[in-house]
């Protein structure tokens, strides 16, 4: 099929279906036509985007923990014990086998589990489960359920398992995610398949069974705002082309309050201005926001601290909704212990900060200016090398590095995006590689690093950079001490 951002008919993505539901003998199990009428039957409670209706009518921030282990008795204990500490949604992760489609590993995985009595994955294993587990595992929480993980490289299978057993919601990564996981996968192919995913969560849209879809980037955590914020508006033009009608969005906070804020504002504006002008009026939004995806400490205290700040930065900027991560994220998979913690302190801060906001004016004006700016840049730039087409666009964009991010391992990727913190914390571009930037922009970033380098008396670099992606988790006390 050739690339390009026109929605699929239903008898293309019919034909894909074919090959893969063949791909592991569960996939005998996915009967669309019955899975479609079992969504409807859900109690609107556990319906993702049902529910978020009714949070944006209290005012109220949606808090989404994710967990996932190899068996279905041990991830709905956990589920179910999250739902009791407050939970408003659960985000059920797939296991890393999973997520790379190696179902044949994830089945050992599973077995060496059950004869261990423990989890011996990262995750929960959707294909290897199938539709019967797993719908015993969304029928017996009253939370909805979201399939996560179904975006790596081929997620197509992972996808039909969740929705047919339940699932209300998921989330679609097209570049973002070979940017973070994949080490040659093709770009168009990885486009393509994200596209497989969208139409197919609208296809249950169409026939009365609303699927959320979250376009999110979190890439490894330390990033400049305005290249996620691209991301993002990109990725939402590429899920509305499918047919989506319930679409949030969002980007993993840089724990920098008022860049956080404006980052957040500017999507608000971005997502909906590009979505118009693309003809999709009629897309339900909602701005959904992540954790900190960077190195937490392994201190509990000090994670608490963290994940308090970052609650109070989403907060702060409006956030529909969150997804949150456990303050065991440093020490390994996160126990239900751990995220009910999360979920207290979350919602303690939600209530404490409900309906404050960022004041107006000075450098939050500035921060917003300028994260739009680039943002624009990049997205026209992009929209503009598609001759329209942003799948197109995209896989042009990559192959001359106007899309690119720090740290990939993926080999299609120009790799010369280097991010640095300011003075004040907020991320700059220390090397913005072949990103559209105009003179005024490569300015204003070089400028905002002098600021810190005469304040710190030493050049930016990587040494900086290094102990900037640290910062966070290194453990308290090895700062320079007074004089």
């Amino acid at each position: 099929m050739e690339l390009s951002n026109r929605k699929w008919s239903e008898e293309e993505l019919f034909e894909r279906r074919k090959a893969v539901l063949e791909r592991w003998p569960t996939g005998k199990e996915v009967d669309l036509a019955e899975a479609i009428e079992f969504h409807r039957q859900l109690p609107e409670a556990k319906v993702f985007a049902r529910r978020l209706a009714s949070g944006k009518k209290l005012g109220r921030i949606l808090i989404n923990p994710a967990c996932g282990h190899a068996t279905v008795e041990e991830t709905l204990e956990h589920v179910k014990f999250l739902e009791a500490n407050g939970a408003d949604s659960v985000a059920v992760m797939a296991d890393t086998y999973t997520r790379k489609s190696r179902f044949k590993e994830a089945q050992a995985g599973l077995e060496a589990s059950i004869k261990a009595g423990r989890s011996l994955l990262n995750g929960y294993p959707w294909v290897n489960h199938g539709v019967k587990l797993s719908r015993y595992l969304v029928e017996s929480t009253g939370l909805p359920v979201q399939g996560w993980g179904f975006t790596d490289e081929e997620p197509m299978l992972a996808a039909e398992i969740g929705f047919a057993s339940g699932c209300t919601r998921t989330s679609s990564m097209d570049v973002h995610e070979a940017f973070q996981h994949s080490k040659n996968y093709p770009v168009a192919q990885r486009i393509q398949n994200n596209q497989y995913t969208n139409r197919l969560a609208a296809y249950y849209s169409e026939h009365g069974s609303p699927v959320d879809i979250w376009c999110c980037v979190n890439l490894n955590g330390y990033f400049p705002p305005s290249l996620g914020a691209a991301l993002v508006v990109l990725c939402c033009l590429l899920t509305a082309g499918q047919g989506i009608k319930n679409l949030s969005y969002g980007q993993a906070v840089q724990c920098h309050q008022v860049q956080d804020v404006a980052t957040m504002q500017v999507l608000r504006k971005l997502v909906k201005e590009y979505l118009h002008g693309s003809g999709h009026d009629d897309v339900s939004l909602s701005l959904g926001s992540s954790s900190w995806f960077g190195a937490w400490p392994a201190d509990e205290q000090e994670c608490c601290a963290l994940a308090a700040w970052i609650a109070a930065i989403n907060a702060l900027g409006g956030a529909d909704w969150v997804l949150i991560k456990s303050i065991e994220e440093a020490v390994g998979i996160t126990t239900k212990e751990g995220n009910g913690k999360t979920i207290r302190i979350t919602r303690r801060i939600f209530e404490a900060l409900k309906n404050q906001r960022v004041p107006e004016g000075g450098e939050l004006t500035e921060e917003r200016e300028m994260i739009e700016l680039e943002t624009r840049a990049i997205v026209d730039r992009v929209i503009e090398l598609g001759d329209g087409d942003v799948a197109v666009g995209e896989l042009r964009a990559v192959e001359r590095g106007v899309l690119d991010a720090p740290f990939t391992p993926w080999i299609h990727a120009a790799r010369k995006v280097l991010p640095v913190r300011d003075r004040t914390g907020a991320m700059r571009y220390l090397d913005h590689g072949n990103l559209p930037f105009t003179r005024e922009i490569i300015d204003y970033h070089r400028r905002k690093i002098a600021e810190r380098e005469k304040v710190e008396g030493r050049k930016a670099g990587i040494q900086m950079l290094i102990e900037d992606v640290t910062s966070l988790s290194r453990p308290l006390g090895t700062e320079a001490p007074l004089e």
